[in-house]
């Protein structure tokens, strides 16, 4: 049997209904029992029985009634099986108050002007009929359907309105929400049993207000966008987006969600909310609105889409599964809007191990203190935020490679801080050149594998790394500011900086590259052995007297081979004679072997009006020229003053 009840308006019965309907809602909420429909007390006014029997369809015609006598306002009017004609067409005065209707068969197609419902709906059929009238309810209470078995489908095809009133969906059966108006009644709409449609075209929406799916229930989709996107869903029976797509204002609960290929966009409302059930499908989930969705619980995530947060917090709280298994995307991709966009760890092994990670300008992916592992990373650079990995002491596991985009205008670098593990094997750094500097820093402690440098941006590393493998600059610039000691470093045409200390250095297969101690201005490099090919370049910025913070310096422990390298000096001030600079420290007793190009031991040359002489002897103990294993130039002569720009890198 399909009933709709509205509370009268006597004060008493409203009483009664009003402290019901709390109760309910407080056993739907806290236990999420199945709720069932209210006792209801015996209908008031006068019953009228539907015939069909008149020469029209009109409702008004006296001999479409049982005793020839058309129903008056305030009336119960039943529709039965046997009636001869199925199409009943209300054609009294739009808005008129009737006290029940039933609909106790199948096939009826009721249509017509609207009516206002002062008591209750019943409708008791195996099969399918409609009613397309707009229905409003004209007291404070809840709109009740209880559909008695589940063979029983009726499809309201009108606007539902009224103020304070909610719809509340019980039985096996289905009630469909059709139409091309917008329900507005804004009191909570519960699905308490069977299955609630919303087919909705046009841009209208079927639910306005608060959203409640009990256990054993189903709300399902035929249209997108049926509900408003400020509703908030409590979901303990199951939500099947049927390949469409919906917008909430939140999303809480511990039943279902069937995304099919679907899109669902939840938290505009910016509330905080905790999703304890599963999510399943090929299509994504949108994190809106400034609050947080935690998505925890023991139920597995197993959707396939992507996962984007656009706002607010998305936080990972599964206990023994993963709750993500597709890519997931955090922040603006513009780089422009105000943040942070966060995604949160509140345990390891939140992200399935074939899932990628996009973080845009203003998105935060924050570890908190957990480890997991993830396919790929790609950052962006940002404007006035950027993109931003942290790990505290957990680990993030890299099994694919490193990406920095340039988003917006890419002024403010991306940064990973933490620990990050890269997987045994050697991870590509592929870094954009944006306006900031770097446009990558990783102050993460890094282990367990090798990096490639690629890309012409500019990769600074800040932590006492551990990782073991080589590293390789094959274009742009990486800037060593922590400890890379452990790795050897290959230059196959980009350039080496910074003030921290790395391991051997050497030129990969022939290929060209820089060494350019130093960031943005003079700095201390220290390596382990050390061999330039004919191909490389040494940078020396020459902006005062004093080794690291006037002039950059590269300090070698172990062999030092120059292999006839270029030595390019950058003056950002003017000299004077016999200023001299250590532009290279050798450790030890050991010799220098070979030269720079086209400078033999004791040769001058000329740069920006200054005479320098260069020595592969110098240093000594005590320090002195030509009396050790340094490269030292002295200043002979300056023909005139000249300040050229700072080399930035």
């Amino acid at each position: 049997m399909f009933r709709f009840s509205l509370d009268t308006h006597t004060r008493r019965w409203r009483t009664v209904l009003l402290r019901l309907e709390l109760l309910l809602c407080l056993l739907f909420v806290t236990f999420a029992f199945v709720p069932t429909p209210p006792v209801r007390a015996a209908p008031a006014g006068p019953t009228f029985l539907w015939t069909g029997s008149g020469p029209d369809p009109r409702w008004s015609t006296n001999e479409n009634w049982s005793g020839g006598l058309a129903p008056q306002p305030g009336s119960n009017l039943i529709f039965p099986l046997g009636a001869a004609q199925l199409n009943p067409l209300n054609d009294f005065t739009a808005g008129t108050s009737f006290y029940s209707i039933q609909v106790n068969a199948p096939g009826y197609n009721i249509g017509g002007n609207g009516f206002n419902l002062t008591g209750y709906l019943d409708t008791s059929f195996d099969g399918a009929s409609t009613i397309a009238n707009n229905i409003s309810f004209g007291s404070m209470g809840t709109f009740e359907t209880v559909v008695s078995t589940s063979a029983t489908n009726l499809t309201l095809g009108g606007q539902l309105s009224g103020t304070g009133v909610g719809l509340s969906k019980f039985g096996a059966g289905t009630l469909t929400l059709t139409g091309t108006s917008s329900n507005t009644y804004d009191g909570m709409t519960t699905v308490g049993g069977g299955t609630l449609v919303l087919n909705k075209t046009g841009g209208a929406t079927a639910i306005s207000g608060p959203l409640t799916v009990q256990t054993g229930s189903t709300l399902l989709l035929q249209n997108s966008n049926q509900t408003a996107t400020t509703t908030p869903l409590s979901l303990y029976g199951t939500f099947n987006l049927n390949d469409y797509s919906n917008a909430l204002g939140s999303l809480a609960g511990s039943g279902n969600v069937n995304l099919g290929t679907g899109t669902l966009t939840t938290g505009a409302n910016n509330t905080s909310t905790t999703f304890s059930g599963g999510i399943t499908g090929t299509g994504n989930l949108t994190k809106a609105g400034t609050g947080t969705l935690t998505l925890g619980g023991t139920g597995s995530n197993t959707y396939t889409g992507t996962t984007t947060v656009s706002g607010g917090t998305l936080s990972l709280n599964k206990t023994g599964t993963q709750a993500l298994y597709g890519p997931l995307v955090i922040g603006d991709s513009t780089g422009m809007s105000a943040g942070p966009h966060t995604v949160r760890m509140q345990g390891s092994n939140q992200i399935f191990d074939t899932s990628t990670v996009t973080v845009y300008g203003a998105g935060v992916f924050d570890l908190n203190n957990f480890s997991d592992q993830i396919a790929g990373l790609t950052l962006h650079s940002g404007t006035g935020q950027s993109a931003s990995v942290t790990t505290g002491t957990g680990t993030l596991t890299l099994a694919g490679n490193l990406t920095l985009n340039v988003g917006g205008t890419g002024t403010v670098g991306a940064t990973i801080g933490g620990r990050l593990d890269l997987g045994g094997a050697t991870r590509t750094f592929n870094v954009a050149d944006g306006a900031a500097n770097p446009d990558l820093n990783v102050s993460a402690l890094i282990l367990n594998g090798g990096v490639d440098k690629i890309g012409p941006g500019t990769l600074q590393f800040g932590g006492t790394n551990l990782y073991s493998g080589n590293t390789t600059v094959t274009a742009g610039t990486l800037l060593v500011n922590g400890v890379n000691s452990s790795s050897a470093h290959w230059l196959n045409g980009g350039t080496l900086g910074g003030t921290g200390t790395v391991g051997s250095v050497q030129m990969a297969q022939m290929a060209n590259g820089t060494i350019a101690p130093g960031t943005t201005g003079p700095g201390i490099l220290s390596s382990g052995n050390t061999w330039f090919g004919s191909a490389m370049t040494f940078q020396v910025q020459l902006n005062g007297t004093t080794p690291g913070s006037g002039y950059d310096q590269l300090a070698v422990t172990g062999n030092v081979i120059l292999g006839n390298a270029t030595l390019n000096l950058a003056q950002g001030f003017t000299p004077q004679v016999g200023d001299v600079y250590a532009i290279l420290l050798n450790d030890g007793t050991d010799p220098i072997e070979g030269m720079f190009n086209g400078l033999n031991e004791g040769a001058s040359f000329t740069t920006g009006g200054t005479t320098f002489q260069i020595t592969y002897q110098g240093g000594g103990s005590p320090r002195s020229l030509r009396a050790g294993n340094d490269v030292m130039l002295t200043v002979i002569s300056v023909s005139f003053r000249l300040y050229l720009p700072l080399v930035l890198r």
